[in-house]
């Protein structure tokens, strides 16, 4: 399934609030590296046959299935980005399907130990938790105060 991508980033907290820093130069993948599940006859694919740059857009055509990912490490961020799915991605597929992995930690592969931010239709906006090879998620701790239903706080 193709989708088209567009990220942006922005280091630093609310506090001490940079500039939003592309992550894409909007040319080619210079800063990523690519990683693609193995085939079940044990060899590995070249992930970069699924990723290709088209007018300054990032299109995935899921095939093979792989991850994208930027070479530096970053902390403290805000991500943004644009996405789509084509026009006609429901009449070639059941479910058109993406997501964004953050937080990962681990070795690269599909899928790393992360938190997923889902784009599949009909889920875009969940967030699921990647297990890593251990079967181990990644915590997610909420605040305890949080944890009383009797305290009503508005929005979390």
């Amino acid at each position: 399934m193709r989708m088209a991508v567009i990220i942006l980033l922005v280091s630093g907290g609310l506090a001490n609030a940079q500039p939003f820093q592309p992550l894409f130069n909007g040319k080619d993948f210079e800063g990523f590296h690519a990683f693609a599940r193995p085939l079940p006859d044990g060899t590995t694919p070249d992930a970069w046959k699924a990723w290709s740059i088209k007018d300054g857009v990032v299109t995935c055509s899921g095939m093979p299935v792989s991850c994208l990912a930027t070479k530096a490490e970053y902390e403290n961020y805000t991500l943004k980005l644009k996405w789509k799915y084509p026009a006609d991605a429901l009449t070639r597929v059941k479910r058109p399907n993406s997501g964004v992995l953050v937080h990962v930690n681990g070795p690269d592969k599909v899928w790393p130990l992360s938190y997923e931010v889902q784009l599949a239709n009909g889920d875009a906006g969940d967030l699921w938790l990647q297990e890593d090879i251990n079967k181990k998620f990644p915590r997610l701790d909420v605040v305890k105060e949080r944890h009383d239903p009797k305290q009503p706080r508005g929005f979390n």
